[in-house]
């Protein structure tokens, strides 16, 4: 009984701090990649659209392409948008259970595996609490982060509970530490790491008698491994443009000599979140650089602590162990879209957490440290818990979030079309154009930058440069945006056969889009196609009732006489956040 009421103790006090950190995150609007995968994403709109979710790649109800596949994050938008629409509320109040799932589990598995309750339960707390979770769970579309997460740490869980001796309970954990491991294959492909995790868990803790009867169970996770990477390098290898990070463009030799200074950042984060930002992009400039020596004195000493831990403490080792497998794929031995990234250190920061209150749980037992250690344990809690707390707040307004961060990023393309599109929106062309052109010239083949520079440019009444912009945005990337945007300049010069011809492009890659197909629909109209131009405005108002001015059309075909005069009633530019698709 008083140890069951130590763990419901334990459960809730972690709930509660993790309530207390993450309860103004709720203030925060749909910002960056939501955008896309939440407010444009026309398959969250209707569980008709759940086979479309599985078969198609991250982006594809947003419009957008790319090659992640992550069918479940996308079910899961589902879920919120038919409970709370467009509510961000709901979707934040999502992550929160979500991360708290995550932090229960971790409690469970490394009380489990160091058989103390309180390494299980103070590693949960600090990684509940640490600040550099924000952008994993403040930031909606880092939800990817937290299915993944909790379904691995819960199939690794079910993993240890099965029994050696074959009984029905041994299938059962069995047959659920699979399925678990599938539906985080669907969350994130980083979940492939649970592979490694649990052939360094035998090698760490079981006996070579134990190995035999654990054999099938390790083919069964192999083989779930092995299908999934056939199935995702086959039927469903969705084209992927090239990434334009500063580091994805690198060559090898160059990536590997960055990767002292990006785990010398990394333990940074871990220990002192003090400079917390989207977008991080750098490289290994030269020799004289300090961080790549002390980067490397690093990586010396967690090859020697990890021969040390092995032969002294085999918790330890695994922890360290946990630590750097699951830090490898963020190291960008194979190219990713930044040099580092805060939500990165999700499943990593675990085994840092563990092994640090491992150790601290050790010194305690010696008077002479009880204090100190009390007092420091007091300190970082308090620490982290602010910390977080204010990063939250700096979520709750995109335009001083992004002006934030481009203080600590001023070479992010990303950040600098984001900013450039909140001033947009606030009616601050001169400074918004001023930030897409900065985008531009730092990626000149950032095509969603080109098309807003292009919005501002046609604001302006720039048509000429603005059409210019559209083009390339549209020759780069196929950029969605650009397609209708290009089509109503074409509609505004009195252009309707250029229009149509680059409408009718775009439909057949984007047959879903609304914007498109009205635009599609006026260029018809106006060349007198009316059966044609009428039928696009049906299909747009079955994508969107009542869309801008179609009912008036649907009503009277011969309703506007002069080519431009329904053109005042369209909407504004159509300019978007990049997605960064981390």
């Amino acid at each position: 009984m008083h140890k069951h009421l130590k763990i419901s103790s334990f459960i809730l006090i972690i709930v509660c701090l993790a309530v207390i950190c993450y309860a103004n995150s709720f203030r925060a609007p749909f910002l960056w990649d939501d955008e896309v995968l939440i407010i444009r994403n026309h398959y969250i709109r209707s569980p008709n659209y759940l086979g479309a979710i599985f078969t198609t790649s991250h982006f594809q109800g947003g419009g957008e392409s790319g090659n992640f596949y992550r069918p479940l994050q996308i079910s899961s938008y589902l879920l919120d948008y038919s409970l709370w629409k467009l509510t961000p509320f709901g979707f934040h109040l999502t992550n929160l259970i979500l991360h708290c799932a995550v932090a229960l589990a971790i409690y469970f598995l490394i009380a489990k595996i160091s058989a103390n309750n309180l390494i299980g339960f103070l590693s949960a707390i600090f990684f509940v609490i640490h600040p550099v979770h924000t952008e994993a769970v403040t930031y909606i579309a880092g939800r990817a982060d937290l299915l993944a997460s909790s379904f691995l740490l819960f199939a690794f869980l079910c993993f240890l509970k099965i029994p050696t001796r074959l009984c029905a309970k041994r299938n059962l954990y069995w047959i659920g530490s699979c399925l678990l491991y599938i539906f985080a294959l669907l969350s994130k492909e980083s979940a492939l790491i649970f592979l490694f995790l649990v052939l360094f868990y035998g090698f760490c803790f079981r006996r070579k008698k134990e190995l035999k009867s654990w054999i099938a169970i390790y083919i069964s996770f192999l083989l779930i491994s092995g299908i999934y990477v056939f199935i995702r390098m086959s039927f469903l290898a969705f084209p992927k443009a090239a990434s334009l990070s500063l580091i994805a463009q690198a060559p090898l030799l160059i990536r590997l000599l960055t990767i002292p200074k990006i785990c010398l950042l990394y333990l940074g984060l871990l220990i002192l979140p003090l400079r917390l930002h989207m977008e991080r992009h750098f490289l290994f400039n030269n020799l004289g650089d300090p961080s790549f020596w002390l980067g490397l004195v690093l990586l010396f000493f967690t090859v020697y602590f990890l021969k040390f831990t092995y032969r002294r403490s085999r918790f330890a080792f695994f922890c360290s162990g946990w630590l750097v497998i699951t830090l490898i794929p963020a190291l960008n031995i194979i190219p990713l879209n930044a040099s580092a990234a805060e939500h990165w250190l999700y499943l990593p920061a675990i085994g840092f957490w563990a092994l640090v209150v491992q150790a601290c749980v050790k010194l305690f037992q010696r008077p002479a440290y009880k204090i100190t250690l009390v007092m420091l344990g007091c300190f970082f809690l308090a620490f982290y818990c602010t910390r977080t707390i204010l990063r939250n707040f700096q979520w709750h307004n995109p335009l001083k979030l992004y002006a934030h961060d481009l203080k600590y990023s001023p070479h992010s393309f990303l950040l600098h079309n984001n900013l450039g599109v909140e001033l947009f929106r606030r009616g601050e062309l001169d400074r918004a154009g001023k930030e897409f052109q900065a985008a531009v010239k730092i990626s000149p083949r950032y095509a969603t930058s080109q098309n807003n520079l292009g919005a501002v440019l046609e604001n302006q009444g720039k048509l000429d440069e603005a059409i210019t912009h559209y083009q390339a945005a549209i020759e780069l990337n196929n950029y969605i945006l650009a397609f209708g945007n290009l089509g109503r300049s074409y509609l505004k010069v009195n252009q309707p056969e250029k229009a149509r011809l680059i409408l009718e492009k775009g439909e057949k890659l984007y047959p879903q889009d609304v914007e498109i197909a009205y635009h599609l629909a006026i260029a018809y109209f106006q060349q007198g196609k009316l059966a044609q131009a009428r039928e696009e405005f049906e299909r747009v108002s079955q994508f969107t009732p009542h869309y801008k001015d179609i009912d008036r059309y649907l009503k009277n075909n011969k309703l506007f006489n002069k080519a431009g005069e329904s053109l005042r009633e369209t909407a504004p530019y159509s300019i978007a956040i990049q997605e960064n698709g981390k």
